[in-house]
C-alpha cells in the first residue's frame, strides 16, 4: 500500500520564502497554505498553486521534488 503523503503538513510550519523545486515550474518560494491549498511563487513572479498532496493538478503527477 502506498503512503499517502501531504506536503502542506510538511510546509506548515516553515517561513515564507522557503525554496522549493518542482519540475514543471522550475525554483519557487513557498508562500502559505490556506485551506489545504500551497501558495507558492517563481523567480518571476507567477503565482503557482498546489494540493496539499504535492500535485498542481488533480489528475497531474506529482511535481514536488
Amino acid at each position: 500500500m502506498e503512503a499517502k503523503l501531504n506536503i502542506a503538513n510538511i510546509l506548515k510550519d516553515k517561513p515564507s520564502g522557503t525554496k522549493l523545486y518542482a519540475d514543471a515550474f522550475g525554483e519557487l518560494s513557498f508562500g502559505y497554505i490556506s485551506i489545504g491549498i500551497i501558495y507558492t511563487r517563481s523567480k518571476t513572479g507567477m503565482l503557482y498553486t498546489f494540493y496539499n498532496n504535492g500535485k498542481y493538478d488533480k489528475n497531474d503527477c506529482c511535481t514536488y521534488q
